[in-house]
């Protein structure tokens, strides 16, 4: 570290959002700089020694990890400790692997701490400590045990900030104002169905997750597209649900799209008929935002959501990327005190469960891996639970149910497994927006051997304009779903297209469409 830059972390600037004492302090501790993190805490104490940092660590668990090193990390925890300084305050919070700093010492001590009686007494005070702070907290926690996550304050989530500005005419994003305007009992009230279903404890990583004004909006975008594909079945057409038509291409760029308040109100009126013939299978689920929007606003859907959370792990660690940290550092939406995302560790589906959402023949969660090469014979006995194993997932035209695959958020090569998933199932639709693109280092191993129909997946990194390489990736997903012999490309339509109300740069909607959608399924 320059001597500039250790001036700059000692003397932090208050106007700047980098500058706010507890991300100097984060900072400090990765470089391995405890000089600096003295300075720091001596000048702002608590206010930089309980600071959060993107992953749910506080400076405690950090030293309690072994930072910013083995020699310097016990001194920090001794600093902390001090009266002030933050640490006997943060005690009791935890991780997004719902660990405590104690948890994470003692862990520490029993796989090091032969030679170091010091880790084992430290752990024991963290200890002490943690159960003192849990005795003062004036908030409430998630009511799951394993969970115990910290509660939005006096139960005001990021949901019902949102629905307040939609109602006060302040929030204008169409999908924001679609998700709120939708089964109102009274026109400009905020939805009952939304704001009471997923208001409540148990949801707590629905309606105050990171960056949530963005999830919402990508949510919502696969929800009207699910209307759009609707409308089509009933002999409709793309226009009419109000969403442009658009194909994008390898070489040009993906069509576009917005809404106006005639579609939201004609979106309405849609969905206040049944759609229990309609089946979503929500791959990379997460914590099941858009199948619980789904179950809320569109009556009777059957859902299956799939992740890897089930286990407290997931496929895609949204709260992880830079573009995500920069959103859920927008101020005012309820994300200051007791967002819900205190980081403890999210058994998504242990809170379905005690949330009544795991509905038999309507909400299903399946903890399982895309790679799994038999999560596809699992969902299918979901969409054909009364056909034998053998004839499972092989006669979609004997299954009753539209069968729709959704991917958001397939980092990478995931989104290669939806489009595969798609295939296997024989789905009528498949919806996906990509994030992450491949890694550089694995294009080569990952390139798809298909006679020439796609282009090498190298090619992804010709450019080094971040925009162009991930409208290349989406419209080679397009052009891979063209490829399949499936009767959703061959005899419908692929259309790509940029989501402009999507709050994300990466917002660009692949729709797979049967061509018969609409024919033999009613």
């Amino acid at each position: 570290m320059t001597m500039a830059q250790e001036q700059k972390l000692q003397q932090p600037q208050q106007h700047e959002h980098s500058s706010h004492p507890g991300i100097l302090l984060h900072t400090a501790i990765s470089r391995n700089n405890f000089q600096t993190c003295q300075t720091i805490l001596s000048t702002h104490g608590s206010i930089a020694g309980t600071y959060k940092n993107a992953r749910g660590s506080t400076p405690l668990m950090l030293a309690a990890e072994g930072k910013p090193s083995k020699r310097t990390s016990l001194q920090l925890i001794e600093l902390l400790l001090q009266d002030g300084m933050g640490g006997m305050e943060s005690a009791a919070e935890r991780s997004r692997k719902g660990r405590t700093a104690a948890d994470i010492l003692s862990a520490r001590a029993g796989s090091e701490g032969g030679g170091q009686p010091r880790l084992v007494e430290l752990a024991a005070r963290l200890r002490s400590y943690e159960c003192g702070a849990a005795e003062c907290e004036n908030f409430d926690r998630c009511p799951i045990p394993h969970c115990r996550a910290k509660l939005p304050a006096r139960g005001r989530t990021k949901l019902h900030f949102v629905a307040d500005e939609v109602r006060k005419g302040s929030e204008c994003n169409p999908l924001l104002v679609d998700m709120c305007i939708m089964c109102t009992s009274t026109r400009g009230t905020a939805s009952p169905a939304v704001v009471q279903r997923l208001g409540g404890a148990l949801y707590h990583r629905v309606n105050s997750c990171v960056a949530f004004r963005k999830e919402c909006t990508e949510s919502m975008a696969l929800i009207r597209e699910l209307r759009c594909l609707r409308a089509n079945a009933r002999g409709g057409s793309i226009a009419s649900a109000g969403i442009a038509s658009c194909t994008g291409d390898l070489a040009g760029t993906p069509g576009s799209e917005t809404t106006t308040s005639r579609d939201l109100l004609q979106s309405k009126e849609d969905d206040e008929d049944d759609w229990s013939s309609w089946h979503v299978i929500d791959l990379c689920a997460g914590s099941c935002l858009t199948g619980c929007l789904a179950l809320a606003l569109l009556p009777g859907i059957r859902i299956t959501a799939v992740d890897l959370r089930g286990a407290g792990n997931h496929h895609h660690d949204a709260e992880n990327s830079a573009e995500t940290e920069a959103y859920a550092s927008e101020g005012g939406d309820g994300s200051e005190v007791g967002s819900g995302n205190d980081g403890a560790a999210y058994d998504v589906e242990a809170h379905l469960r005690a949330a009544g959402v795991l509905i038999p023949d309507q909400f299903r969660y399946v903890s399982g891996d895309l790679h799994d090469p038999h999560l596809v014979e699992v969902l299918a006995a979901h969409l054909s639970p009364n056909q034998s194993p053998s004839e499972q997932g092989k006669h979609r035209s004997n299954n009753a149910d539209h069968v729709v695959v959704l991917g958001m958020h397939c980092c990478g090569m995931l989104s290669v497994q939806a489009v595969e998933i798609a295939d296997q199932l024989e789905a009528d639709a498949l919806l996906l927006m990509p994030c992450c693109l491949p890694a550089k280092n694995t294009v080569h191993e990952n390139d798809i051997d298909d006679n020439g129909k796609l282009p090498p997946m190298a090619d992804l990194y010709s450019s080094p304009d971040q925009d162009e390489q991930y409208r290349w990736w989406a419209s080679y997903l397009a052009a891979l779903a063209r490829s399949k012999d499936i009767g959703m490309a061959g005899l419908g339509s692929v259309r790509v297209r940029e989501v402009k109300d999507v709050i994300s740069a990466r917002n660009i909607l692949v729709t797979v469409e049967s061509g018969t959608a609409g024919g033999s399924h009613s």
